[in-house]
């Protein structure tokens, strides 16, 4: 009878501790099913408000998010001919650079304005 008795108790601990980890695993799943469609929500309302952008805000952050990529530029070595290229495609076939008080012209930039 005493042993009886004594299996019938592991028995039921080891119902409860079976009962205990499903109800666990059974909340853990829920709180990730929860969590997963916050987030799916925010990414659909993200998604929405970017349907509502023009293209070249849609390409300024598409760069933006690009350069947040990449690796960080230690030392940055600029040449003569590089400049003298990107100045070149800044002012254009004019030679003139148009900036927000007016064109400037000229190497120097001394111009109108």
């Amino acid at each position: 009878m005493l042993a009886t008795a004594e299996a019938e108790k592991e028995r039921l601990l080891a119902a409860g501790a079976a009962d205990k980890e499903r109800t666990l695993a059974l909340a853990k799943a829920e709180t990730v099913r929860a969590v997963g469609a916050a987030e799916a929500e925010a990414e659909a309302a993200k998604l929405a408000t970017y349907a509502e952008l023009p293209p070249a805000v849609l390409q300024a952050l598409t760069v933006r998010e690009l350069a947040g990529q990449l690796p960080p530029i230690g030392q940055l070595t600029v040449t003569p001919d590089l400049l003298a290229d990107l100045l070149g495609r800044l002012t254009g076939p004019t030679g003139t650079l148009t900036g927000p008080t007016g064109t400037l012209t000229g190497p120097t930039g001394a111009g109108d304005r």
